[in-house]
């Protein structure tokens, strides 16, 4: 399930998600606002004219596990990141943060 539409659904409101190429019409109307793109959308669904685009249901749970990883990992490396500054602020005021030993204390071994 499509986690943007999944609130939609619960609420038991009516959803379809088309292949963008299949709605070309709406991006290339020289007038654009979203209550003209909503009109159109609608009239092309009544009309039948929307091809609906079909995700099967363990290709969802793939890639909302992939999204997860994802928004992990920008985690992980903001986490880092905040540690390191950490470790920078943290160099003894004697050594100072530009001295050699102030930066391997910062930074580990230097080569």
């Amino acid at each position: 399930m499509n986690p943007h539409l999944q609130p939609l659904e619960d609420e038991q409101i009516h959803t379809v998600l088309t292949k963008p190429k299949k709605t070309r019409l709406i991006a290339e109307a020289k007038i654009k606002t979203d209550r003209l793109d909503a009109r159109i959308f609608a009239d092309l669904l009544r009309a039948n004219l929307l091809s609906p685009s079909y995700v099967p249901p363990e290709i969802h749970m793939q890639r909302s596990i992939i999204r997860e990883r994802a928004r992990l990992s920008r985690l992980r490396t903001i986490i880092e990141n905040k540690s390191g500054l950490i470790r920078i602020v943290r160099v003894s005021p004697a050594d100072g943060p530009t001295s050699p030993e102030g930066l391997r204390r910062a930074f580990g071994r230097l080569s």
